[in-house]
Formats: C-alpha cells, structure tokens, sequence
C-alpha cells in the first residue's frame, strides 16, 4: 500500500537521500513543506512547496522509476493542492507535464510575467537543453478548480476522471 503524506523534520534525511538517488539537486530548506509518498516504508516519492523570494512554489516532484504510472505523482499532487490553498503558486514543468500540472489549475505564464529569479532559472535549464515552462496557478485558477470538484467535471464538459 502507497501512503501519501505531509513530511516531519523526521523524515528530512530520508527525503534528502530519496534525493540524491533520483538526481534532484535542488536541496531543501527547514521551511519547505514537503509531501512523501511511503511504500513498505521507504519513501518512493516526494515533492516541495517553497517560498521563494516572497513567492511559493511547487519543486522537487520525483517519483521512483519503478513506481511511475500508478498514480503517486497525481496522489501527492493533491496534498501539495490543500497545502497550496489560497494562494498563487508558480512552478517550472516539463513540457509534457503541462497536463499534469493543469489539473489542480497550473497555467503557462509568458516568461516575462514570471518573477525575476524563476526567469532566470528557466533560462539556465533552458541553456542545458531542458525543455521547461513556466507554470502559475493564480485566485482565479483556484475558483475554477475548486468549482470543478465540486461539479465533478472540466470546463470542456469531460467528466472528472476519480481519484
């Protein structure tokens, strides 16, 4: 069974080591808020909300290899959505996430409405050959998420697919 939670400061050195082993390289910081994915009690998933320069973020999304395609990422996503809240958030994305991402209301930005420092990771990523967007969910995104639930279906008249 796959378990899904918010992390404790207990859990910090496993998330680092969960990490390096995937190859993320952009740390933690004691103030992230981070969410775990736990299968017989190892930690095969992870993801951050930071606070940036006065703006949040969503970072760090990394599921095991192994355990892909059964739902982890969209499970911890939904925690990262009630930690999120009210709140504008932006985020960096692959650009086959976009999808992803769009389905707890993350929008693509024109990188000039970005704030400076995320302009300028995107473009560092960008020089390496990685192909990112940037991503914000903003008070107006959240309405139409949130009315979405409750209706249980997409704007485009899709049903809502269940968690």
């Amino acid at each position: 069974m796959i378990v899904i939670r918010t992390a404790d400061r207990s859990d910090l050195k496993a998330v680092l080591v969960f990490y390096q082993e995937t190859e993320y390289s952009g740390g933690v910081n004691p103030t992230d808020q981070l969410i775990i994915a736990e299968h017989e009690g190892k930690i095969v998933g992870a993801l951050r909300v930071c606070e940036e320069h006065g703006h949040l973020l969503l970072r760090g999304m990394r599921v095991r290899s192994n355990m892909r395609r059964q739902g982890i990422g969209r499970r911890m996503l939904g925690v990262a959505d009630e930690v999120i809240g009210h709140r504008p958030c932006y985020l960096l994305a692959y650009l086959h996430l976009q999808s992803f991402y769009g389905r707890v209301g993350f929008v693509q930005v024109e990188r000039s409405e970005a704030p400076a420092f995320l302009q300028a990771r995107w473009a560092s990523y960008r020089e390496r050959g990685v192909d990112t967007v940037i991503m914000k969910r903003s008070a107006l995104m959240l309405g139409v998420v949130s009315l979405q639930s409750a209706i249980g279906i997409w704007l485009d008249g899709r049903a809502r697919p269940e968690s």
